[in-house]
């Protein structure tokens, strides 16, 4: 059985998020849906970054 750690799910989903915003931000016209878009997309990836701070076991 393959056991994910939540460190390497949340790299993954920021991975994801990082190549979206960059896909989305690489049109030539970014219109307002598409700005809209890629501003979700930073404020989840900035949402997993306090996520992340919040289970490190630094932050114990």
């Amino acid at each position: 059985m393959l056991t994910i750690t939540w460190q390497e799910e949340i790299a993954s989903l920021k991975q994801d998020l990082r190549k979206e915003i960059n896909k989305i931000s690489g049109h030539s016209e970014i219109n307002i849906p598409n700005h809209i878009c890629i501003n979700n997309l930073k404020s989840k990836l900035e949402r997993l970054d306090e996520i992340e701070k919040i289970l490190s076991p630094s932050n114990k």
